[in-house]
């Protein structure tokens, strides 16, 4: 504001809630207009890959629907540039830089293909290169008499609104670097205050200005074994080496010890991986066995990527031959294991390559490029000794890291001995008619996950509903289990659920639940509006109950004598 540029904001345009979520970017959008922003532009990524492959107009529309509705004298805001995220500014792990030269030409100076609107290009690429995916547009502009409508001066503030960071990070160096940045010609650079939405490397601190405090991802799987001294070697080919390093270490690019940990990366190809579905997985596989043979390492984890990059294709063809050479090095993988005494566990964090068709909305088959929702495999494999499987309860990746640490018979961090409460719960909200008993159950178990249980400012439900259940934790309290398992705490616990996951099927059963409460109030007008109780931590005072704050604007009510015979 204070300089009068411009407010420009970049990332990518859809609710896949795997890099970004739309609805950031149209908060945002809002609040600028609130703050006294004159003037905003978008800069959208389409996206095809986590949402399905040629949604990016519906995306388009929802954007310029609110645009409509905020543009008025006082806020001049449109969408600037755009292009598909498989070719413009979302590289990852430096494989192919040239792909953020694009979109920085694109989004900073202006410079590419020119559009009257996002929509005509879109639709004009579409009829130029019949069944190409949103992932796959090229990059364009939208200019107005000639001129780019949302060139990037001096003056003017960027922000990045992706929330994850392997993607985010090359735009953010770009946009931070100094005179000695050399991973491509930036041009005259605009004088611009950049912010991301978080920071996206904590170690490298990166980007140096961010909106939002990253997680703090602490007791990894890595510091334990660091902490018993087991040396740990790590490979994938550059598409998914950030997975079992970056990812791995909690969000952090530099290893807990250089002396324990040795990370090695396969170069990948920089073109279409529906052209080569094979990938890297003989080069990966190499230096795995080769690691098995050197018999220094007590820990190794490799990442072959061929299902998930070659299944966002959405090549049937291909993605067979990425499976099957998943197969033929896992093959030769397990006889390795078996001739040295290793233990193989296979599993994987999603889906992708098992469900490459779906039915849009009109009921038409059309290829899917997205993450499938279906389990994945746990599979242990030892020649040496047979290990029992609790294969009955739904259990899910919070598990893995225990079970390997219970494999090499270590001492787990308290935060691994009980990562069944979550997944379970998680499993029996999901159920599509949960029964009374099973609901109970959930609630239950998300109570003993302490985590869950953390401050959440006032989000907004579905319904536009503001809703707050999940208390703060304090030193001075503790939980005590405030009333049977009635309606009310069950719901308060699914809407806690849903401030979490943002999963809309728990919503709806709170929602259900609230709707059908009778309330009663107590005769000396005592009724409490949550269903979580503090006490102090010294039973010995009875002369306070520390209670949290309400619902904003549902009020659940329960009657007092379910907590107390006193009045508060």
């Amino acid at each position: 504001k204070a300089s009068g540029g411009a407010l420009h904001f970049i990332g990518l345009l859809s609710d896949g809630n795997v890099h970004s979520n739309i609805g950031h970017l149209l908060a945002m959008l809002k609040e600028a207009k609130a703050e006294g922003v004159s003037k905003a532009r978008v800069h959208i990524l389409l996206d095809g890959r986590d949402v399905p492959a040629t949604s990016a107009l519906e995306y388009v529309d929802q954007l310029e629907n609110t645009i409509a509705e905020l543009k008025d004298a006082s806020y001049d805001v449109r969408i600037a540039s755009g292009g598909g995220r498989m070719q413009i500014t979302m590289d990852r792990y430096q494989a192919n830089w040239s792909m953020v030269e694009k979109g920085w030409n694109i989004h900073v100076h202006g410079e590419g293909r020119t559009f009257a609107s996002a929509k005509e290009a879109i639709e004009t690429y579409r009829a130029e290169q019949p069944g190409v995916i949103d992932q796959d547009l090229p990059g364009f502009v939208i200019a107005e008499n000639g001129a780019p409508v949302g060139a990037m001066k001096d003056g003017d503030s960027v922000i990045l609104f992706n929330f994850r960071g392997d993607r985010a990070l090359e735009l953010s160096m770009a946009f931070d670097g100094d005179a000695s940045f050399d991973k491509f010609d930036r041009g005259v650079v605009p004088q611009v205050l950049y912010a991301g939405m978080l920071e996206y490397d904590g170690d490298l601190h990166i980007p140096h200005k961010y909106l939002v405090n990253p997680p703090q991802i602490r007791h990894t799987l890595t510091e334990l074994l660091v902490e018993n001294g087991i040396n740990e070697y790590a490979c994938s080919e550059t598409q998914k080496y950030g997975h079992v390093t970056y990812f791995w270490n909690g969000n952090r690019s530099e290893k807990f010890s250089e002396e324990l940990e040795t990370w090695e990366e396969v170069p990948s190809d920089v073109r279409s991986f529906d052209e080569c579905p094979w990938m890297k997985g003989t080069e990966i596989t190499d230096l795995v066995i080769a690691a098995i043979e050197s018999g220094k390492y007590g820990f190794i984890r490799c990442n072959f990527p061929n299902g998930d990059m070659v299944g966002h294709t959405g090549n049937l063809e291909a993605t067979e031959i990425a499976v099957e050479t998943v197969d033929l090095c896992l093959t030769r993988i397990r006889k390795a294991c078996d001739e040295h005494g290793c233990i193989l566990v296979v599993t994987a964090d999603h889906g992708n390559s098992d469900q490459m068709l779906e039915k849009n909305k009109k009921g038409a088959v059309s290829v899917r490029t997205a993450h499938s929702l279906r389990p994945v495999p746990f599979i242990i494999h030892d020649a040496d000794e047979r290990h029992e499987m609790d294969t009955e309860s739904p259990f899910g990746l919070a598990n893995v890291a225990p079970t390997v640490v219970e494999l090499l018979g270590l001492k787990p961090y308290e935060n691994l001995t009980n990562c069944t409460a979550s997944p379970y719960a998680d499993y029996l909200l999901r159920k599509e008619n949960p029964t009374q008993e099973e609901i109970e159950n959930a609630v239950e178990l998300m109570r003993l996950s302490e985590d869950q249980f953390v401050h959440w400012d006032y989000p907004v439900g579905p319904d536009g509903i503001r809703l707050r259940c999940a208390p703060a934790v304090h030193e001075q309290y503790k939980y005590e289990t405030p009333i049977d398992n009635s309606s009310c705490n069950v719901a308060n616990a699914l809407l806690s659920y849903y401030e979490l996951t943002g999963d809309r099927l728990a919503f709806e059963k709170a929602k259900a639940l609230i709707d059908n409460l009778t309330i009663q109030q107590h005769q000396n007008s005592g009724v409490i509006p949550t269903a979580f109780i503090f006490r102090p931590a010294d039973r010995e005072n009875k002369q306070q109950i520390t209670l949290n704050c309400c619902f904003a604007d549902v009020k659940i009510l329960l009657r007092m004598h379910h907590l107390t015979q006193k009045q508060p």
